[in-house]
C-alpha cells in the first residue's frame, strides 16, 4: 500500500499558435482564481506554441511581456516554426519558458515523472519529426537496469495515438494519428496521456494494461485538447493534480462502466515493421505539405499506382467505365459508399476503394481511416432508423475490397452471432475473438485470406481462412437464410434491381444519411 501521496498541481494547454498575449491572460485568469495551499507552478503547452506572428514574440524576447508561470513546450511541428529554438535540445528560451526537448522525461521536485515526445511522426530523421528510433530510444530511458519500466506519471505529445477513438461512442476519426505511439503507451503505460494535434477536446475512459499472466498493471486516461483559441469553446486548457505515489501501490480495478476497452491491444510486444514506417497523410494538401516529414502529393500516387495495379478489368475501380456508377452514394479522398447489386436487402450497401485493393489489410492509413468514419457515420444513420447494421468481410478469392453493409430491424440482429456460431460450427471453421476496435484486419500479412465480421457494441470476429473449400456466400447465407428465412436471396444475382428502381433506393438512401456522412 502507498505510505504517502502527494498531490502535484500542473496546467496543460492545447495549441497556442502564437496567441500569446490571448493565452497568458487565461493563465493568469485561472491562477487568480485557484484558491488552494497548493496553486499551480507549472504549465506544458502540448501542441504548437509559436505561430506566424514574429511581432507578437519579440515583445516577450525583449521582455517586454513575461511568462507568468514556469512554462514548458514541445519541438517545432513543422520547418517554419525551429526558427524559435535556440538549439534543437533541451534549452530556456526566455524568462520562465523551457523547451523539453525532442524526447526525454522530466522530473519535477515532488518527483513526478513527465514523459514527452516532440514533433509529428515521420520515417526520416528531422527536426521537428520523430521515428521509431527515437520511440526505442525514450522506452530505454525509462527501463531500468534489471530490465522493468519505470514509472510514468504522465506522457505528453503533439499527436493523438492511432486507434485511441476506436469503440467510443464519438464518431470522430482523427486527421494525423500516430502508431508508433500506441507501441510507446503500451510499454510505458503512463497515467495520464496528452495531447492536442486534432484540436478537439476529447477524452477517453481509463483504459487498462495487463502483464503476461492477465494482472491488472495499471490505467491510461487520454486527454486531447482543443486549440486555445477555438471558435467552439472547446475545453484546450487541463487542471491536473496528479497524487504521485512515494510507494507503489497496488491497483485496484475500476468498476467496468468506468473504463474503456485497451484500443492498443492488438499491438504485438514487438515493434512491427507496418507500424514503423508508416507515413502520416494529412487531410488536406494544405496541411500535407506544412508538417515536416509529409510525402509529397506525386511521391503518394506513385505509391498508390504501384500497389495497386492490376491487368484485368474490375467491376469496383472507379477508373474503370464499365462501373454502374448510379448505385454510389458517397465519395471520400481514397474510398466511396456504393449500394449492393443485388443486396439482400434493400439498403444494403458496400465501402470499397476508388484506387485497387483486394482487401482491407493492404490498405493505406488514409483509406483504413475513411473505412472506420463510413462505418461509424452509418451506425449512426441506421440507428436513427431503429436498425443495427453487420459489417463484414470476405478477403477470399475476391479482386478488390468489399465490405459488406447490411442493416438489421433490432429484433433481428440479437439473432445474428448465435447464428454465426452455429453455420461457424457446421462448416468447421474457427473463430477468433478480439476487443471491439482493435481492427485486427490491420495486423494481419498481405497474404492472409481471412474472413471479418464488425458487429455493434461486441467483439470483432475473425476466421482465417486455411482451406481452399470456404463458401463463398458465407455472410450473406447467415443473413438470408437463417436471419430473414429467405433462403431465395443467397443468390444476390437472384437480387439485382432494375436500375431505376435501384437509383430511387440510392437517392433516398442518400437523402437519409446526408446529415452524417463525413465526406
Amino acid at each position: 500500500m502507498t505510505s504517502t501521496n502527494t498531490s502535484v498541481p500542473i496546467l496543460f494547454t492545447g495549441d497556442v499558435d502564437g496567441n500569446f498575449n490571448y493565452v497568458f491572460k487565461k493563465i493568469r485568469n485561472v491562477l487568480a482564481k485557484t484558491k488552494t495551499d497548493k496553486p499551480f507552478s507549472m504549465l506544458i503547452c502540448c501542441g504548437n506554441f509559436f505561430g506566424d506572428n514574429i511581432k507578437a514574440w519579440e515583445e516577450y524576447t525583449s521582455g517586454e511581456q513575461v511568462v507568468p508561470i514556469q512554462t514548458f513546450i514541445l519541438g517545432p511541428v513543422n520547418k517554419e516554426q525551429i526558427q524559435f529554438y535556440p538549439k534543437m535540445e533541451s534549452c530556456d528560451i526566455v524568462q520562465n519558458l523551457t523547451y523539453l526537448g525532442k524526447y526525454g522525461v522530466y522530473t519535477t521536485g515532488e518527483g513526478l515523472r513527465i514523459a514527452y515526445m516532440s514533433g509529428v511522426e515521420g520515417t526520416k530523421q528531422r527536426d521537428c519529426t520523430f521515428t521509431l528510433n527515437d520511440i526505442e530510444k525514450l522506452i530505454s530511458s525509462c527501463t531500468s537496469p534489471e530490465g522493468e519500466i519505470q514509472v510514468v506519471d504522465i506522457l505528453v505529445s503533439y499527436q493523438w495515438p492511432y486507434n485511441i477513438t476506436s469503440s467510443m461512442q464519438d464518431p470522430y476519426t482523427p486527421h494525423s494519428p500516430s502508431r508508433l505511439l500506441g507501441h510507446l503507451i503500451n510499454k510505458l503505460r503512463p497515467q495520464y496521456h496528452i495531447a492536442t494535434c486534432e484540436k478537439k477536446s476529447f477524452e477517453r475512459a481509463p483504459f487498462p494494461h495487463f502483464d503476461e499472466n492477465g494482472t491488472l498493471l495499471s490505467y491510461t486516461r487520454f486527454v486531447g485538447l482543443a486549440a486555445m483559441d477555438n471558435a467552439t469553446k472547446s475545453k484546450s486548457i487541463y487542471a491536473l493534480r496528479i497524487q504521485r505515489p512515494i510507494m507503489e501501490s497496488v491497483i485496484e480495478p475500476l468498476p467496468r462502466e468506468d473504463t474503456s476497452p485497451n484500443p492498443f491491444s492488438y499491438l504485438t510486444d514487438e515493434f512491427d515493421s507496418s507500424y514503423s514506417v508508416n507515413p502520416i497523410f494529412f487531410s488536406t494538401p494544405s496541411q500535407s505539405s506544412k508538417r515536416c516529414g509529409s510525402a509529397n502529393t506525386e511521391e503518394r500516387i506513385r505509391k498508390k499506382k504501384k500497389f495497386g495495379e492490376q491487368h484485368t478489368p474490375c467491376w469496383f475501380c472507379l477508373s474503370n467505365r464499365t462501373v454502374d456508377k448510379y448505385l454510389i452514394i458517397s465519395v471520400a479522398s481514397e474510398c466511396y459508399l456504393a449500394l449492393a447489386k443485388g443486396g439482400v436487402v434493400d439498403n444494403h450497401s458496400l465501402i470499397t476503394t476508388i484506387a485497387h485493393f483486394a482487401s482491407a489489410n493492404r490498405l493505406s492509413d488514409v483509406a483504413a481511416d475513411e473505412v472506420v468514419q463510413f462505418k461509424m457515420s452509418l451506425r449512426q444513420y441506421f440507428r436513427g432508423l431503429k436498425m443495427e447494421i453487420i459489417f463484414y468481410e470476405r478477403a477470399y478469392k475476391s479482386t478488390h475490397l468489399q465490405i459488406h453493409c447490411i442493416p438489421l430491424a433490432a429484433n433481428l440482429f440479437k439473432h445474428f452471432k448465435t447464428a454465426l456460431m452455429t453455420r461457424a460450427r457446421k462448416e468447421n471453421l474457427e473463430l477468433q475473438e478480439y476487443p471491439n476496435g482493435t481492427m485486427i484486419y490491420r495486423t494481419l500479412p498481405t497474404d492472409c485470406q481471412y474472413f471479418y465480421i464488425d458487429l455493434p457494441n461486441d467483439n470483432e470476429i475473425l476466421i482465417r481462412i486455411t482451406d481452399d473449400d470456404f463458401p463463398l456466400s458465407f455472410g450473406r447465407d447467415i443473413i438470408a437464410q437463417n436471419i430473414l428465412n429467405v433462403p431465395e436471396r443467397s443468390d444476390w444475382r437472384k437480387c439485382v434491381l432494375d436500375e431505376e428502381i435501384a437509383k430511387a433506393i440510392v437517392n433516398d438512401f442518400r437523402a437519409g444519411y446526408q446529415q452524417y456522412d463525413f465526406t
